[in-house]
């Protein structure tokens, strides 16, 4: 059984992909566009990270689905998004979902990043250059964090 697997949506500036394919790397886990690539069996995973943008304040309605289809009772699962600013826990909704289908929450983490949307648009943007390496080692750090605590390290 491989460890862990990496499943995310990115989709305007990338911010996502960017800290997917970086948390990858650095632990060892397998990547998947859920955008692209046809999602793991998450029979083969102890540990499932799903990473989303924010959009309209939720983790993308193709991430929720594959969640609302697929992930099984006892599935340990972290999860991660990139927002244009980071106010409220924008991971609620799946919590919810998630431990409806019987999932184990490890924890969220989130980051700033590049957002253009609507007014932010006017305005050139906000949070650009984000996230930077600083803030994708920060994430690093704290998913390494939830991995050791859950007893899977």
């Amino acid at each position: 059984m491989n460890r862990i697997a990496v499943i995310y949506a990115s989709i305007h500036h990338k911010n996502t992909e960017r800290v997917a394919k970086f948390i990858a790397q650095q632990i060892s886990a397998e990547l998947f566009d859920i955008m692209r690539d046809e999602p793991p069996s998450q029979d083969s995973y102890e540990i499932l990270i799903l990473a989303s943008g924010i959009y309209f304040g939720e983790m993308n309605k193709k991430l929720r689905d594959y969640v609302a289809g697929a992930i099984v009772a006892g599935k340990k699962v972290i999860l991660c998004y990139t927002c244009g600013m980071n106010v409220r826990d924008y991971t609620k909704s799946m919590k919810s979902l998630l431990k409806s289908r019987g999932s184990v929450i490890l924890g969220s983490v989130g980051c700033r990043g590049y957002d253009t949307y609507g007014l932010f648009a006017k305005l050139g943007g906000i949070a650009k250059g984000r996230p930077n390496e600083a803030d994708m080692h920060k994430l690093v750090e704290k998913i390494q964090m939830m991995i050791k605590e859950s007893g899977t390290d």
